[in-house]
This record gives C-alpha cells, structure tokens and sequence, in this order.
C-alpha cells in the first residue's frame, strides 16, 4: 500500500510529463468522445466539472460541447470549512485566481446540488471500479457524501489502476463511472 501523499505526489510528477506528450493529445481526444456518447450526458441538463490547471485533462472542450448542445455547465468556488458551491458559467460570471493558482467563480449565479445532473469529477487516480485519489483536501467527498446525481470521472492511462494500491477509507466516495483509454479500451461501470 502507498500512503496517499506519496501517491498524489507521484501522479502530479507523471501527469505533468504525460500532458506534454502526444498520447495524452490523443487520449484526451478519445475521452472527450466517450464523455459525449454517454447516456447520462446526453440527457444531462446541467453538468458541473472544473476550470483545469495545467498537469489536468483540459475542461475547456467538454465546456465547449456542453454549452453547444444547449446545456448549462457550472464550475465550483471553494468555500470555508471546505465546502463548495456551484455558479453558472454566464455573463453574470466573474472569476478570479486563488492562491493556489485555481480559478474560480468570483460572483454569478448559484446553481444548487439538487439541480446538477451529471458532476464531472477530478482526481489523480481512479480505479475501474469507481474508487478515487482527489488532490487531498476532500472538497468532492464532501459535496458528494449527499449529491443524487450522476458522476463520471475521466481518467488518461497514468491515472487508471485496476485495483487501489492506496487505503480506501470510509469517507471516499466512489464515482458511478470511469471513462479511460487504458489498455483493453473505455471501462464504464456502474456501481
């Protein structure tokens, strides 16, 4: 077992040198794709996901095809006692840069939990089964404890395990699907 730091760690060093390469221009392109034909997307009317940072699989496109098909797509603010909100990407929208380097919604319009129908969420690892490594402050865990919707993660090859070879703890909340380009093709299971 690796301690979760270490892991997160590791998968922030193998991330940033896979994002420079041209596999990861063609896996992301693969993902975008499989993201797109799923179920659960197309009857989504409202999909949250996030602004990526450099060393992430870009969020741009997948904003981009979901405002192109006609639906809304939030973005979330950091909150205290780490919680999150949810705000509209609108011409009420201003963001802003934290000091961690992510930006977020400044001002705009708070979209709730209950009105999200497919969360799009982040991570460093993913198993096929649905298990996750977030970036260790647990704001998703937190949000998604209660969320009812559906959630996908989108998981380029150096992020995909089979198995966790980290401690999954009790407070872990497993994504319903893992979209991957990992040898043996797309894995979407369902828990």
């Amino acid at each position: 077992m690796v301690n979760k730091k270490e892991l997160r760690k590791n998968q922030e060093d193998k991330l940033a040198n896979y994002f420079q390469t041209a596999d990861a221009i063609l896996d992301t392109l693969n993902l975008y794709q499989q993201l797109r034909s799923l179920p659960v997307f197309q009857t989504a009317n409202v999909i949250a996901t996030t602004m990526s940072m450099p060393g992430e699989l870009d969020t741009l496109p997948i904003i981009n095809m979901a405002q192109l098909l006609g639906k809304q797509v939030v973005i979330p603010k950091t909150l205290p006692q780490l919680q999150m909100e949810f705000y509209q990407i609108d011409n009420k929208l201003t963001l802003e840069k934290t000091e961690f380097g992510v930006v977020e919604p400044k001002t705009g319009t708070v979209v709730t939990k209950a009105q999200i129908d497919l969360m799009i969420v982040p991570g460093l690892t993913f198993t096929q089964t649905g298990v996750r490594v977030g970036f260790g402050a647990g704001f998703y865990d937190r949000y998604l404890s209660d969320y009812q919707g559906n959630t996908v993660s989108l998981a380029v090859p150096p992020q995909y395990f089979d198995q966790p070879i980290w401690p999954v703890e009790d407070f872990d909340v497993k994504v319903d699907q893992v979209l991957t380009t990992s040898p043996g093709g797309a894995v979407i299971e369902d828990n």
